[in-house]
């Protein structure tokens, strides 16, 4: 299939039309549906290894929280989308989730680590308190002595 060539597909499961992988983005022809590639957050491939099966799906979840089901593309053309996902750098939805996990981990541990420095900056305080109660109690002692 050639560069800008559209791929025949469905959009959730109903309306068929042509899905046309371009530069700037995703355009689907038939219920007008044009998803930036700015927009993209991560995309998926459905039904790719199933053998028995002519078609495969592609879903797009746009930053937004919008997802876009693609149904119905002939498995022909999964090489040359494949293929246009990569050299866009779309994140595929496992790697996003990975990301997110990692982006998790990393704000509980700084979450944790900044506890923890809290904790030793009043246990050193509560020292100094004691500290400076002996002292006065010392000067204290001192005095009426």
């Amino acid at each position: 299939m050639k560069q800008g060539a559209a791929v025949k597909c469905n959009i959730k499961t109903v309306n068929d039309g042509f899905l046309f992988p371009t530069d700037v983005g995703l355009w689907f022809v038939n219920k007008f549906v044009f998803v930036p590639k700015k927009d993209v957050q991560w995309i998926e491939f459905g039904r790719t290894s199933a053998v028995s099966t002519r078609t495969f799906d592609l879903t797009v979840m746009t930053k937004d929280g919008v997802k876009h089901e693609f149904s119905m593309i002939e498995k022909e053309e999964h090489t040359r989308l494949l293929e246009y996902t990569k050299k866009l750098k779309f994140k595929t939805k496992d790697e996003a989730d990975k990301e997110k996990a990692k982006a998790k981990a990393d704000a509980e541990k700084e979450k944790a680590s900044g506890v923890k420095q809290e904790g030793n900056e009043e246990a050193k305080g509560g020292q100094k308190s004691a500290k400076t109660e002996e002292g006065d109690a010392a000067k204290d002692v001192k005095v009426e002595g």
